[in-house]
Protein backbone atom coordinates (compact mmCIF):
# COMPACT_ATOMS: atom_id res chain seq x y z
CA UNK A 1 0.00 0.00 0.00
CA UNK A 2 1.30 3.02 -1.03
CA UNK A 3 0.64 5.67 1.97
CA UNK A 4 1.81 9.01 -0.30
CA UNK A 5 -0.84 8.09 -3.00
CA UNK A 6 -3.25 7.29 -0.31
CA UNK A 7 -2.60 10.32 1.35
CA UNK A 8 -2.89 12.71 -1.38
CA UNK A 9 -6.37 11.06 -2.30
CA UNK A 10 -7.68 11.26 0.72
CA UNK A 11 -6.48 15.55 0.44
CA UNK A 12 -7.89 15.71 -2.80
CA UNK A 13 -11.21 14.04 -1.84
CA UNK A 14 -11.40 16.35 1.16
CA UNK A 15 -10.20 19.94 -0.54
CA UNK A 16 -13.54 20.95 -1.60
CA UNK A 17 -15.70 24.77 -0.94
CA UNK A 18 -16.36 24.98 2.83
CA UNK A 19 -20.11 24.84 3.68
CA UNK A 20 -20.85 27.72 5.87
CA UNK A 21 -21.63 25.76 8.55
CA UNK A 22 -19.26 25.74 11.11
CA UNK A 23 -19.17 22.37 12.45
CA UNK A 24 -19.07 21.13 9.01
CA UNK A 25 -16.26 23.30 8.02
CA UNK A 26 -14.59 22.23 11.69
CA UNK A 27 -14.82 18.78 10.56
CA UNK A 28 -12.95 19.46 7.10
CA UNK A 29 -10.61 21.51 8.52
CA UNK A 30 -9.54 18.42 10.69
CA UNK A 31 -9.86 15.84 8.01
CA UNK A 32 -7.29 18.18 5.77
CA UNK A 33 -4.77 18.25 9.00
CA UNK A 34 -5.20 14.50 9.47
CA UNK A 35 -4.58 13.91 5.27
CA UNK A 36 -1.52 16.46 5.62
CA UNK A 37 -0.07 14.71 8.46
CA UNK A 38 -0.50 10.98 6.73
CA UNK A 39 1.50 12.42 3.94
CA UNK A 40 3.78 13.80 5.92
CA UNK A 41 4.33 10.81 7.79
CA UNK A 42 4.73 8.86 4.43
CA UNK A 43 7.54 11.47 2.84
CA UNK A 44 9.83 10.36 5.88
CA UNK A 45 8.87 13.50 7.64
CA UNK A 46 10.02 13.31 11.96
CA UNK A 47 6.60 13.84 13.44
CA UNK A 48 8.46 16.80 16.20
CA UNK A 49 8.75 18.60 12.47
CA UNK A 50 4.44 18.42 11.77
CA UNK A 51 2.38 20.87 12.75
CA UNK A 52 -0.40 18.47 14.72
CA UNK A 53 -3.34 21.35 14.52
CA UNK A 54 -2.35 21.97 10.57
CA UNK A 55 -0.74 19.10 9.17
CA UNK A 56 2.30 21.41 7.78
CA UNK A 57 5.85 19.97 7.14
CA UNK A 58 7.95 22.49 9.65
CA UNK A 59 11.07 20.95 9.28
CA UNK A 60 14.73 22.67 8.07
CA UNK A 61 14.04 21.56 4.82
CA UNK A 62 10.47 23.02 4.55
CA UNK A 63 11.96 26.19 5.81
CA UNK A 64 14.76 26.21 3.47
CA UNK A 65 12.68 25.04 0.35
CA UNK A 66 10.01 28.29 1.12
CA UNK A 67 12.91 30.71 1.54
CA UNK A 68 14.08 29.70 -2.07
CA UNK A 69 10.96 29.53 -3.64
CA UNK A 70 10.07 33.16 -2.11
CA UNK A 71 13.64 34.33 -3.45
CA UNK A 72 12.58 32.20 -7.00
CA UNK A 73 9.70 34.18 -7.27
CA UNK A 74 11.44 37.67 -6.16
CA UNK A 75 13.99 36.67 -9.25
CA UNK A 76 11.92 35.97 -11.69
CA UNK A 77 8.84 38.29 -11.29
CA UNK A 78 10.58 41.18 -9.47
CA UNK A 79 10.46 42.46 -6.31
CA UNK A 80 6.82 44.09 -5.98
CA UNK A 81 4.97 44.92 -3.18
CA UNK A 82 2.75 41.83 -3.08
CA UNK A 83 6.19 39.40 -3.40
CA UNK A 84 7.54 41.97 -0.75
CA UNK A 85 4.58 41.12 1.52
CA UNK A 86 4.51 37.75 0.85
CA UNK A 87 8.05 37.34 1.99
CA UNK A 88 7.33 39.25 4.52
CA UNK A 89 4.70 36.60 5.85
CA UNK A 90 5.86 33.98 5.51
CA UNK A 91 9.40 34.86 6.95
CA UNK A 92 6.68 35.77 9.71
CA UNK A 93 5.26 32.48 10.12
CA UNK A 94 8.23 30.82 10.07
CA UNK A 95 9.26 33.19 13.26
CA UNK A 96 6.32 32.29 14.79
CA UNK A 97 6.73 28.25 14.15
CA UNK A 98 10.51 27.63 14.34
CA UNK A 99 12.10 30.85 15.40
CA UNK A 100 15.25 29.12 15.74
CA UNK A 101 15.26 28.99 12.04
CA UNK A 102 14.28 32.11 10.93
CA UNK A 103 15.14 34.55 13.97
CA UNK A 104 18.87 36.36 12.39
CA UNK A 105 18.08 35.19 8.78
CA UNK A 106 17.51 38.06 6.03
CA UNK A 107 15.54 36.08 3.26
CA UNK A 108 16.03 39.63 0.59
CA UNK A 109 19.79 39.01 1.30
CA UNK A 110 19.89 35.83 -1.11
CA UNK A 111 18.18 37.19 -4.15
CA UNK A 112 20.11 38.41 -7.22
CA UNK A 113 20.78 42.19 -7.67
CA UNK A 114 19.18 42.93 -10.62
CA UNK A 115 15.98 41.39 -9.00
CA UNK A 116 15.80 44.69 -6.49
CA UNK A 117 15.24 46.00 -9.28
CA UNK A 118 11.42 47.04 -8.75
CA UNK A 119 10.67 48.28 -12.12
CA UNK A 120 12.65 45.84 -14.45
CA UNK A 121 10.12 45.99 -18.16
CA UNK A 122 10.76 42.84 -19.10
CA UNK A 123 11.60 40.34 -16.73
CA UNK A 124 12.90 37.30 -18.24
CA UNK A 125 11.45 33.68 -16.62
CA UNK A 126 8.86 30.76 -17.18
CA UNK A 127 5.63 33.05 -18.50
CA UNK A 128 6.54 34.47 -21.97
CA UNK A 129 6.28 38.11 -22.35
CA UNK A 130 3.82 39.95 -24.39
CA UNK A 131 4.59 41.67 -27.66
CA UNK A 132 5.37 45.08 -27.63
CA UNK A 133 7.23 47.19 -24.72
CA UNK A 134 6.57 45.74 -21.66
CA UNK A 135 6.07 48.46 -19.26
CA UNK A 136 3.44 50.43 -21.80
CA UNK A 137 0.38 51.61 -20.00
CA UNK A 138 -1.79 49.35 -18.35
CA UNK A 139 0.91 46.38 -19.38
CA UNK A 140 2.57 44.22 -17.01
CA UNK A 141 4.53 45.86 -14.05
CA UNK A 142 3.42 48.92 -15.30
CA UNK A 143 2.75 52.11 -12.47
CA UNK A 144 0.90 54.50 -14.84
Amino acid sequence: MDLARTAAERIRQIAGPRTGNPVIDADHATSMADARIALCLAKGIAPEDIDPASGYDLSRDAYERSRASWQYHAEHFGLTDWTRAGIAQAYATWVERRPQYANGDDWFAGIRADALIEDWPCRPGPRATPPGPCARAGGPRSRA
